[in-house]
């Protein structure tokens, strides 16, 4: 019982050390994208900030800390990433193109921090305190060790994170060509974008699971030759 709880305190501190600098760079790169493409929205809201309270969801790390810990309880909570907030933005409906661009924004920046802390595991591969199925050394130290769990569970983290939000700006984009004003609320509108919802998201997902997968291989191979 005394193991468990002292790993489930071990969990939360590394749940706790990826998430802040997740959502925090996450939810500033997207509103900074919306400020180059001209809509001031997460801006006036106070998303362009570093500030990781502006950023921090309670209800996002409550899921991602009950997914974990309560995964015998709750197994479809298991692989429930930390979420951070929602941030709104108006694109404008004459520049298509640049609302694409805000509405992968989320997903990219994770992208970008799954890619970084890859290119970090890679390194300890190459120093020897990995293996290349992820396992760690025997005779890594517990300091080194535990700043692999931290890169290994921020990678995770961003992976997931990174193929949800591609997955769901594809449909944002897609709602937003057929509906430019889709935020004036129409029944028939929202029963439509449900069904396109679940039909992106489910395709968009899995296309973007290979592609950043084949990425990463790719990452992998050219690092350790």
């Amino acid at each position: 019982m005394r193991l468990e709880i002292i790993q489930s305190i071990q969990f939360i501190i590394i749940a706790f050390l990826c998430y802040v600098p997740t959502v925090t760079f996450s939810g500033w790169f997207e509103a900074w994208i919306s400020k180059k493409c001209g809509d001031d929205t997460p801006e006036q809201f106070g998303f362009l900030t570093f500030n990781p309270f502006a950023h921090f969801s309670i209800f996002g790390f409550g899921a991602l800390l009950a997914g974990r810990l309560l995964s015998d309880y709750l197994p479809f909570l298991q692989d429930i990433p930390g979420w951070g907030r929602y941030i709104p933005v108006s694109p404008s409906e004459f520049s298509k193109e640049r609302a694409v661009i805000q509405f992968h924004a989320r997903g990219f920046s994770h992208f970008v921090l799954t890619a970084i802390s890859f290119v970090a595991l890679v390194e300890f591969i190459k120093l020897g305190y990995l293996n290349i199925h992820w396992k760690i050394a025997d005779h890594t130290s517990a300091s080194v060790a535990s700043i692999i769990q931290v890169a290994q569970f921020f990678n995770s983290l961003n992976f997931m994170l990174a193929i949800i939000y591609l997955a769901i700006g594809t449909f944002r984009s897609v709602v937003f060509y057929k509906w430019p004003d889709f935020y004036i609320f129409f029944a028939e509108r929202f029963i439509l974008a449900m069904f396109i919802l679940f039909s992106v998201v489910v395709v968009c997902a899995e296309i973007f699971r290979l592609i950043i997968t084949t990425i990463l291989t790719v990452i992998l191979y050219s690092m350790i030759g």
